[in-house]
């Protein structure tokens, strides 16, 4: 629900476009011009189910749909797939796969996350003095695959979700009592630095 709620904040509430925060208005400044024109009332609006806002095309056809008293349809195709948040929610199906809104989301959770030289996602929990990585997440936005390790062991799972995969691997818990602890977690930790300064180092060289 969390990341399906911070998705509709990107949304348009009439057309369903996706839009950056810059080119987004408050719905409810046009809540008298969208009820004349589509019967819609935001007062019915739910937070879980609705976008907060509406985009510069939509509200820019609205206005001047307004000003010029126009007696047609607004030319605006709504979007009719606002629904409860759900395995089948068409919000996150479509969205939830971007590999920027897959990094912002597991940051936001706190989760040391980069994109490495292929494209995927990684993301990883560490222990209390950062050098030894306990969990790590790698999710690919092109087949839309994930993989979970715990302390550089393979984790079999059945998730399909992002947000799923997120709130799944902390709630594994890890015993770092086990022998093979130290040195599989800083294994794993001089891996991590060196893919992630890879992929800065590309990132950098593409400037």
């Amino acid at each position: 629900m969390e990341m399906h709620k911070g998705l509709l904040k990107f949304m348009c509430r009439l057309c369903g476009g996706k839009a950056s925060e810059r080119n987004l208005t408050e719905k409810y400044k046009f809540k008298k011009d969208v009820f004349k024109a589509f019967s819609i009332d935001f007062a019915n609006d739910s937070s879980d189910i609705h976008p907060p806002s509406m985009c510069d095309c939509c509200r820019l056809k609205i206005s001047r749909w307004n000003k010029l008293k126009a007696r047609k349809p607004l030319n605006i195709a709504l979007w009719s797939n606002f629904v409860a948040h759900g395995d089948s929610c068409m919000v996150c199906q479509e969205q939830q796969w971007s590999g920027d809104t897959i990094i912002k989301f597991c940051r936001s959770r706190e989760l040391h996350t980069w994109s490495n030289r292929h494209g995927r996602v990684v993301a990883i929990t560490t222990d209390d003095d950062g050098r030894c990585i306990l969990k790590r997440l790698e999710i690919c936005p092109d087949d839309k695959s994930i993989s979970i390790e715990v302390l550089g062991h393979p984790v079999d799972h059945s998730i399909s979700t992002v947000e799923g995969a997120v709130s799944y691997i902390f709630s594994l818990n890890i015993c770092i009592g086990i022998p093979d602890f130290p040195s599989i977690a800083e294994e794993n930790i001089r891996d991590g630095i060196k893919n992630r300064e890879t992929a800065l180092g590309t990132a950098a060289g593409s400037k």
